[in-house]
C-alpha cells in the first residue's frame, strides 16, 4: 500500500469522526464542515430528511432535538474504494 493511499484512508477516517462528534453534540457549524456545499445528503432510509446541505441542517437544528435527545456514534467496518481524487466509502 503506498503512502498516498494510507493518507487519504486516515484523513477519510477522521472525516468520519468528525461527522459522528457533530451530529453527537449537535454542533451544525461543525456538521456542515465534512460536507461540500452542494452535496444532497439522504436520510431518508431512517425515515427523516434527504435534500440539500442548507435543508438538512435546517432540519437538524429544528428538529433533531425533539426526536434524539442524545446519540452515540460508533463508526467501524470503514470500506474504501479510492480512484485518483474521488472516494466511495460504507462504515
Amino acid at each position: 500500500m503506498d503512502a498516498q493511499r494510507v493518507s487519504d484512508e486516515i484523513e477519510i477516517a477522521a472525516l468520519l469522526n468528525t461527522y459522528a462528534r457533530a451530529v453527537d453534540t449537535k454542533d451544525w457549524v461543525l456538521y456542515r464542515s465534512v460536507f461540500t456545499e452542494d452535496a444532497h445528503i439522504d436520510y431518508s432510509a431512517s425515515g427523516v430528511i434527504a435534500g440539500s446541505l442548507d435543508e438538512v441542517v435546517d432540519f437538524f437544528r429544528r428538529d433533531f432535538s425533539a426526536l434524539v435527545s442524545m446519540s452515540m456514534h460508533y463508526i467501524t467496518n470503514i470500506e474504501l474504494e479510492i480512484d485518483g481524487d474521488t472516494a466511495r466509502v460504507r462504515a
